[in-house]
């Protein structure tokens, strides 16, 4: 500690009030006098070097004005990329929707068209989430005479409960209707995949097969790439649906479809019109639909909407299809379960 004589000259105190502030025959030493002996103490503190500072200033308030230029206000100032970036979700996960950064030291996985789990933290969002969107259709048999309506959705309504009482409602709207694919959150952003659409078999330029089967008509589908194969996920308003491609095969009621031509062709049999002609049978498709494969295609979604998960017990579905997520587990549950499973 250096002696008053060494003070800085910058000080303004007085020696030998110093002096008398010290001496033990002053009994009363006024306040203007310590507020000043206060003073030049802050001062020598600040004007002293400290070796030991991690800094390039070695002086007390150098050093904190250098650690405070070098502060970040906000995540996204920081190079440390495993808590910045939301795709690192084993780590942290970005909560959009209040704008905060949630734990994932624990994390857990359920699917299925009720998907279950026992360990969930009360308004935790799920880091990832997807739904299958799969077309509706009426149940029964399709048939010229009576059709059955194929119908997309435009959006998802994702229910949340518990075993109890407890069910929390979360719609993600769509913005179109979409009639198959999947329906993804992933990295702080909802999106579609979209992997089948709807045509209209009356906008279709239909051909008679004379010669081979009696009704059967054909039509190339220009709008659906050849690559994609038909798969038994195919909905006709008014045909049952046949993986069969020879013509002797396809029956009465039934389309049928190849894919062997430079584009896929459509093969409908109708005996009730065979002596429609094409203009004929195409007017009568008007207004019948198919729903067609397609190159998936991925769609943005602009909504906030966030899955949240309940305390305890968890049973989440989609009105769309089967769903699969993965969640924030609740610590403290997590680790009574282990805990259990130990001593069993």
């Amino acid at each position: 500690m250096p002696k008053i004589s060494e003070l800085p000259s910058v000080l303004t105190l007085d020696i030998n009030d110093v002096a008398a502030f010290v001496s033990k025959d002053n009994q009363n030493v006024d306040q203007t006098m310590k507020v000043k002996v206060s003073e030049v103490a802050t001062k020598v503190v600040n004007n002293i070097e400290y070796g030991s500072l991690n800094t390039s200033d070695k002086k007390v308030l150098g050093a904190i004005n250098e650690v405070n230029g070098k502060a970040k206000e906000n995540l996204s100032d920081l190079t440390d990329t495993t808590i910045t970036t939301p795709s690192n979700a084993d780590l942290l996960a970005y909560d959009s929707s209040t704008s905060k950064w949630v734990n994932t030291d624990l994390k857990g996985q359920a699917s299925g068209s009720i998907a279950t789990f026992s360990n969930g933290g009360n308004g935790i969002p799920v880091s990832e989430f997807e739904c299958e969107i799969v077309a509706q259709q009426a149940s029964g048999t399709p048939s010229p005479s009576s059709p059955l309506p194929i119908t997309g959705f435009s959006q998802a309504d994702i229910t949340v409960t518990d075993n109890d009482q407890i069910s929390n409602l979360y719609i993600v709207a769509f913005g179109q209707t979409v009639y198959g694919g999947r329906l993804i959150y992933a990295n702080g952003q909802w999106s579609i995949e979209a992997t089948f659409d709807v045509l209209d078999l009356g906008t279709l330029d239909w051909i008679s097969e004379t010669g081979y089967v009696t009704g059967l008509f054909r039509a190339g589908l220009t709008g659906v790439s050849p690559i994609v194969p038909w798969s038994e996920t195919f909905i006709c308003s008014c045909f049952t649906y046949s993986s069969t491609h020879a013509y002797a095969s396809i029956a009465n009621g039934e389309v049928a479809n190849t894919n062997t031509e430079s584009v896929p062709i459509l093969r409908a049999r109708w005996e009730a019109y065979q002596n429609y002609t094409n203009e004929q049978f195409k007017s009568a498709m008007g207004g019948q639909y198919i729903l067609c494969p397609i190159t998936p295609t991925i769609i943005p979604i602009t909504s906030s909407t966030r899955v949240k998960t309940i305390s305890g017990d968890n049973n989440i579905y989609s009105n769309t299809g089967d769903c699969e997520l993965k969640y924030f587990t609740n610590k403290a549950d997590s680790i009574a379960e282990l805990i259990k499973a130990f001593m069993l």
